[in-house]
């Protein structure tokens, strides 16, 4: 995800980055409260790690 304080343009443009990287931030913590914990204290890291890759992809 790029750095919305990096963001050049105008001011729409960089409202529009930081919407943007807001809107990512978001999806990917509400994918990782989502999860159900009781399955990776079943499964192990390995399972938890890959799941953790696959969010942050999000």
């Amino acid at each position: 995800m790029e750095d919305p304080a990096k963001a050049t343009g105008s001011e729409a443009e960089i409202e529009a980055a930081f919407t943007t990287a807001y809107q990512i931030l978001r999806r990917r913590i509400e994918a990782f409260l989502a999860l159900p914990w009781t399955q990776w204290e079943e499964s192990g890291d390995v399972a938890l790690q890959a799941e953790l890759a696959r969010i942050g992809e999000q």
